[in-house]
């Protein structure tokens, strides 16, 4: 007779992402466990926004790959809080307002 050995499947992916963090601890994780990865104020996901989650399928490969947290323009987006007599500077993970000068 011959034997063999079933071994679960299990799923890597970043342990750790630029401008973000996640739960997921050594780069592995099981069938059907689901990842956060959290992007930091001022950061996105392009694909799925500030959070991002990851699922292990039952294929060992992860429901998509581990997101990229970018910096948001608040200024083109227009989700900045300047004053409207101000204007806005984008900066990474964040943004400026300067004021205007009035002419006298």
């Amino acid at each position: 007779g011959s034997s063999f050995q079933c071994y679960p499947r299990n799923c890597s992916s970043e342990s750790t992402i630029a401008n973000g963090m996640t739960n997921l601890t050594g780069g592995q994780f099981s069938v059907n466990q689901t990842i956060n990865y959290t992007c930091h104020d001022g950061y996105h996901d392009v694909v799925s926004g500030r959070v991002s989650i990851v699922k292990c399928g039952v294929n060992g490969e992860p429901s998509r790959l581990t997101p990229s947290c970018v910096d948001i323009d608040e200024c083109a987006s227009r989700s900045h809080t300047c004053p409207e007599q101000a204007s806005c500077s984008n900066t990474i993970g964040s943004y400026n307002c300067t004021c205007q000068t009035v002419a006298a």
